[in-house]
């Protein structure tokens, strides 16, 4: 059974607060980037500084506040230059990050249409490092995309950029032991797979 730790969560920063619901998919800012949503495309909300997360607690937990650093975004260099991925090749992806310390993850993923299998493969490089090579047994795996894709596109490549120390300042006052709190920033982007 999930704990009850109170129906909303609320996000505090420089720009002011929002809340959203536990119960429900809530966006702090920008628009979904699922193209049949019709979706309000709302201010970017977390830009760099401190954001408080809290709640007042529920029937199982406490409340509890906790205190990420935003850092700006990770900068996907190449990002337009790879519209095609050919997977017999590999590919190298390169980054500006805002924490050399940190990581960054980038991850291949497509579907089949027909089979309905699913291909992914995640790379982990150093921030500092800058870039990566995709290696070709990596994608190996990876389905090509078709000429006219139908449907949710699937054929994705992302690059993200995780923290390489804790960065959260945590309050409880019960019911839980831990609570994981960071920022990481992800861009991402539909390619083609041959």
């Amino acid at each position: 059974m999930p704990l009850d730790a109170e129906a909303s969560v609320t996000v505090q920063g420089a720009d002011g607060e929002r809340k959203f619901q536990r119960a429900r998919a809530s966006m702090l800012g920008g628009a979904t980037p699922l193209p049949q949503a019709q979706s309000k495309r709302f201010p970017l909300f977390l830009t760099p500084g401190d954001y408080t997360f809290f709640t007042s607690g529920g029937r199982d937990v406490g409340p509890f506040s906790s205190t990420v650093h935003v850092t700006a975004a990770i900068d996907w260099t190449n990002r337009d230059r790879i519209g095609i991925v050919y997977r017999e090749r590999g590919v190298t992806v390169k980054w500006r990050a805002a924490r050399p310390s940190g990581w960054v993850l980038i991850t291949a993923v497509n579907s089949d249409e027909e089979s309905g299998g699913v291909g992914l493969c995640s790379c982990v490089e150093h921030a500092s490092a800058g870039s990566f090579h995709v290696p070709p047994d990596a994608l190996a795996n990876i389905p090509p995309t078709p000429a006219e894709p139908q449907g949710l596109p699937t054929n994705t490549l992302l690059v993200a950029e995780l923290p390489g120390e804790d960065t959260a300042r945590t309050l409880s006052s019960g019911g839980i032991e831990h609570v994981v709190a960071f920022f990481a920033s992800v861009s991402a982007r539909t390619v083609s797979y041959r």
